[in-house]
């Protein structure tokens, strides 16, 4: 009887021990899902900000961009209208110069 008796404290003990190893792998893994759960929400965070970090930089390069395409769009309308200006002057007294030599010529 005290070898039975022995066996089931033993038994008992085993059930214990299991009990208690279960209790704490549950503890752990509620721990590390918790711990994950911070983790991915930090990423989160951390990914939005470089999104819209990214965003912001992105837009501020293509206004620039733009901003001087559009200034060198207006100086090279400048120059065009200065070379036609140019032109168009050396034309009328080429002109000018061409019949005043026809009128000396007589």
């Amino acid at each position: 009887m005290a070898k039975q008796l022995d066996a089931d404290l033993k038994k008992l003990l085993t059930k214990q021990e299991a009990q208690e190893a279960l209790t704490a792998m549950q503890t752990s893994a509620a721990e590390f899902t918790r711990q994950a759960g911070n983790l991915s929400a930090r990423y989160s965070s951390v990914c939005k900000e470089l999104t819209e970090s990214t965003k912001t930089a992105l837009s501020t390069v293509t206004r620039e961009t733009n901003q001087q395409l559009s200034n060198m769009a207006q100086a090279a309308r400048k120059k065009i209208h200065l070379c036609v200006w140019i032109s168009v002057t050396a034309v009328i007294l080429c002109a000018a110069l061409c019949a005043l030599a026809v009128l000396w010529s007589r």
